[in-house]
């Protein structure tokens, strides 16, 4: 395997320094009054024209996140679908619910939909399991257990169809097409939830499920334009079980020729292929690895410009990793594709830095810090249409 042109090194920045970097270099140029006037349009819309009644957005109204509500609605729905057994399900929403007052709610745009959801959840705390002093058996044993949890499971299900597409890449991609029905522009990268190997064979399912959503895609873009076409999503910590930078010599070995392989099924279908943004201590290993990819998928399919990389603009590298990309998209006379997200693993790096004592943490703690990171990497990507799509 080839080294790459030079071993990238990106230390982290002080968050203070490159905060104030980013707004000397962004925020005098900003048209403030053309920005609010083109965004107040977009939002009186939004709210004159309230979500139906089921969709989260109602139910976020009522229950906010910033509410002890709202939090333990969210946690249920991430974490109830994982658990194994009815036991723990029903302990895990008890517990939950036990946590905030779902009986105090004000949601005049849906009244209807506020006290149904909200008798429903309040009904739940008296019958989940609670305080056992009481002789008489509670409504949750005689309903039965059961019934309860998959009552709660299936409200659950719901508030999931907002994050979760599909099951299988087949409904995913008949869900897409039902709604390009309707706005015939719009574009989707799919994905999988829950990647992360923790064995060789994991990495080996990964990798055929990658194919196989890429072989899907492929079956429905035929005839359309790469930057047209539906694409797909990898992690590369799904596709090899020791991704770290210890395990650099290994990864570049066993992991580089798997990502080649979907580059080149994605290539020959003519789809976007993106590799997603993994922690920021696997940062310069997974630049490393799309360099690496990205000169083969060059060799072998040089008319095709569709491999794409994640950027977190909460990363206070951010804006080097905008930079470094442009370089090796010149370099290897290319385009790339970028999607600028503002990041997925907040509260794991701030723990992950606390742990290990770093001086500085390698996120922007402040939200304002983030948008002003966000508009800076966005500026610099539009300045540089000839190497970045």
């Amino acid at each position: 395997m080839d080294e790459p042109l030079a071993r990238l090194n990106l230390p982290v920045r002080d968050e203070a320094q490159c905060a104030h970097a980013l707004r000397a270099a962004v925020l005098p140029y900003v048209d403030w009054p053309r920005v609010m006037n083109t965004a107040r349009p977009w939002i009186e819309a939004v709210r004159a024209q309230p979500a139906p009644f089921w969709a989260m957005e109602s139910l976020l109204k009522e229950y906010p996140i910033s509410s002890a509500e709202g939090l333990a609605l969210m946690r249920l729905a991430e974490s109830l679908l994982r658990v194994p057994d009815t036991a723990t399900a029903m302990r895990l929403t008890a517990d939950q619910l036990s946590r905030a007052d779902f009986e105090a709610h004000d949601d005049r745009a849906h009244p209807w939909f506020a006290n149904v959801s909200a008798a429903a959840i309040a009904l739940s705390k008296r019958v989940l399991p609670g305080d056992e002093s009481a002789g008489s058996p509670s409504l949750w044993q005689r309903l039965g257990a059961r019934t309860v949890v998959g009552a709660a499971v299936r409200a659950v299900q719901l508030l999931g169809r907002q994050f979760v597409f599909g099951e299988t890449i087949e409904s995913a991609g008949d869900r897409a097409a039902r709604m390009r029905e309707h706005a015939a522009s719009l574009r989707f990268s799919f994905d999988m939830l829950g990647e992360g190997a923790r064995t060789a064979a994991d990495a080996q399912r990964y990798h055929y499920s990658y194919l196989h959503a890429i072989e899907h895609a492929n079956t429905r873009a035929q005839g359309v334009p790469t930057y047209e076409a539906d694409g797909v999503s990898i992690k590369l910590s799904a596709l090899h079980p020791r991704y770290e930078e210890a395990q650099r010599e290994r990864v570049m070995t066993e992991l580089v020729p798997r990502v080649i392989a979907l580059a080149d099924a994605a290539a020959r279908g003519g789809i976007p292929l993106t590799i997603d943004a993994e922690e920021s201590d696997r940062l310069e290993l997974s630049l490393d690895v799309f360099e690496a990819v990205l000169r083969e998928a060059v060799r072998q399919h040089p008319h095709w410009h569709g491999l794409g990389l994640a950027v977190q603009a909460y990363q206070t590298r951010a804006i080097d990793v905008v930079n470094t990309v442009v370089q090796l998209a010149t370099t290897h006379n290319t385009r790339v594709m970028m999607r600028l997200v503002k990041g997925a693993y907040w509260d794991a790096e701030i723990k992950r830095a606390q742990e290990r004592g770093l001086s500085s943490y390698p996120v922007f703690t402040r939200k304002v810090s983030t948008d002003v990171s966000y508009l800076a990497c966005a500026e610099r990507l539009f300045s540089h249409r000839d190497a970045i799509y």
